[in-house]
């Protein structure tokens, strides 16, 4: 059997994943695990964050990229497991 070599997608999701984050966001764009880097490129700006709605990403200050039907955001901070 031929060893298939881990796309960089996948193994930024892999560590995503194993360190209970939801997705990525930059000040370009955002996205969740589940429709993972549907542009099929990540910045070097892209950064780790978790899921959450709009409303609190704006009560909490943070910079943040909704998602399409204007209901999530994902924005740059820990999930609560790692705090």
């Amino acid at each position: 059997m031929r060893f298939k070599s881990p796309t960089v997608g996948e193994i930024v999701a892999k560590y995503l994943r194993a360190n209970g984050y939801d997705g990525l966001c930059s000040g370009e764009c955002a996205c969740i695990l589940h429709d993972f880097a549907p542009c099929d490129s990540m910045s070097e700006e892209c950064q780790a964050g978790i899921k959450t709605t709009v409303r609190e990403a704006r009560k909490r200050g943070f910079e943040y990229m909704e998602g399409e039907d204007d209901d999530w955001a994902v924005i740059a901070e820990f999930p609560k497991e790692a705090k």
